[in-house]
């Protein structure tokens, strides 16, 4: 049986899933501009990604960039909390700091 006459064409080549794509984007965006937002928004997509490769039986790919995606979300998040906490410490006792020395 010739190619020509197979009554299917053949499977197309995977394709790299847009979410994971965007889901890293954001995620190392994420360090630049509105951290929590964009890294929230990256750990999202990222799981929407991985699901979508998951249910798309071969046809797309990028389930090593969502999870690259994910983690850096997690790491961004992360930080972003070490940050705001370390902010609210240096804050507090800036002030406890400012009342007791006057």
């Amino acid at each position: 049986m010739s190619y020509e006459s197979y009554p299917y064409p053949p499977n197309p080549a995977p394709k790299t899933d847009d979410k994971a794509i965007w889901a890293l984007v954001s995620a190392i965006f994420g360090f630049i501009l509105c951290p929590v937002v964009l890294h929230i928004l990256g750990w999202v997509l990222a799981n929407q990604s991985l699901a979508n490769i998951a249910a798309s039986q071969g046809q797309l790919t990028g389930d090593g960039i969502a999870k690259a995606a994910k983690i850096v979300s997690i790491i961004g998040l992360v930080l972003s909390a070490l940050g705001a906490l370390f902010f609210i410490l240096v804050v507090v006792i800036g002030v406890a700091g400012v009342s007791t020395s006057a």
